[in-house]
């Protein structure tokens, strides 16, 4: 059985012919189609397949397979590639540029899942003697690889995100009083006249507490001397 040419870009845009179907497309012939599809957004997808030999339907089964047939591996390969490359090798993949170039063509989740696979989170395992009675929560506070299994776990989600936000609080406030300092500091050292005064101040309050030492003092002698005068009657 032969095989029929892909038509060019091109040719199936202008002309709207249609391409023969053939029971079984090669990775050129899907890889064709998408970057047709991609290359054309305003065009639907059911008047580009027929252009390149599948069904009005086709293209989007292929990016929404049913539940009971899995996500087509060449349409996984094109998803997964490079739209543009760049000179460290990264760039957009094909996934990222449908999804802003066609978001009408939504891609179900199981493709999704297929191009982007989702990471397990690590799980930390406590010994006996350091248990003590709840799950362990990985990372800093918990957040982002907690997994509540119930709704009462839900509660200690909120509680571990509102421990989050009272460390938050207590660094900005910190660093708030610190910057505050910072600028009295410079204050008091580029303003000679505020300077003199607050030695002065400073000179007044060491006085100050003298004399209430020498009252402190006074009083002691009196009170000793009372206790004295009561012994001996």
């Amino acid at each position: 059985m032969g095989t029929y040419p892909v038509p060019k870009v091109a040719e199936a845009r202008g002309s709207g012919t249609r391409a023969p179907r053939n029971k079984r497309k090669t990775r050129k012939d899907i890889f064709a189609a998408f970057d047709y599809a991609l290359a054309h957004p305003g065009e639907s997808l059911t008047e580009i397949g027929p252009q390149f030999g599948v069904g009005s339907s086709t293209i989007a089964n292929w990016i929404n397979p049913p539940r009971t047939s899995p996500p087509n591996k060449l349409v996984i390969a094109w998803l997964k590639g490079r739209d543009i490359l760049t000179l460290d090798g990264s760039g957009p993949t094909n996934v990222d540029v449908w999804e802003r170039e066609r978001p009408r063509n939504v891609i179900s989740q199981r493709v999704l899942d297929a191009v982007r696979p989702q990471r397990k989170p690590r799980v930390k395992v406590v010994s006996p003697e350091t248990d003590v009675g709840h799950d362990p929560l990985v990372g800093p506070t918990g957040i982002g690889t907690f997994v509540p299994a119930a709704t009462d776990d839900l509660l200690v989600l909120k509680e571990e995100a509102l421990k989050v936000k009272a460390e938050a609080e207590a660094v900005a406030l910190e660093a708030t009083t610190l910057s505050i300092a910072i600028d009295t500091i410079r204050d008091w050292m580029t303003d000679k006249d505020r300077l003199q005064l607050a030695l002065g101040r400073i000179e007044s309050l060491e006085q100050q507490l003298k004399n209430a030492d020498e009252i402190a003092k006074r009083f002691q002698q009196q009170k000793l001397a009372s206790g004295q005068v009561h012994s001996s009657d």
